[in-house]
């Protein structure tokens, strides 16, 4: 029996503690010190734009981020790492309040959505692992990066 209910679950800072951006960068650098550690200076210098931009640049620096932060990965890499990210930050960063919430929502088979305007290439995984719909920022991984 479907529910007519739907919830709504907000992403960073929300069902996760941290931004999962943030979280990513960490992950990536991690996992692959090298090849972030050259891009680094470069992701900073883009940060500090971020920071100092209109709203209307936001969307022009986090575009130029996410290139950077991606660029040297082929579309099976980055969801190879995906994947792995989403399992590692629900293991260790979900909000158990809000996600015991969540749960509690599948039981009664509400439809359960995840809105972020995180990139989808690594969202897709984590709302995959819970059983919910996406709604996030559409990333184009067929372009060359």
């Amino acid at each position: 029996m479907k529910s007519n209910k739907i919830f709504l679950f907000d992403l960073d800072r929300t069902l996760i503690i941290y931004d999962t951006l943030k979280l990513l960068v960490l992950f990536l650098f991690l996992r692959n010190t090298f090849k972030i550690f050259l891009k680094i200076p470069t992701l900073i210098l883009i940060s500090f734009q971020h920071f100092i931009s209109s709203n209307l640049d936001n969307t022009h620096t986090k575009s130029k981020f996410l290139i950077k932060l991606l660029e040297g990965y082929n579309k099976k890499e980055i969801n190879n790492f995906s994947r792995k990210f989403a399992k590692h930050v629900l293991l260790k960063f979900k909000n158990i309040p809000v996600h015991t919430e969540l749960l509690k929502a599948k039981k009664l088979n509400t439809e359960i959505y995840i809105v972020t305007a995180s990139a989808d290439f690594y969202c897709k995984f984590i709302a995959e692992l819970l059983g919910a719909k996406l709604i996030s920022t559409r990333i184009n991984l067929k372009k060359k990066i």
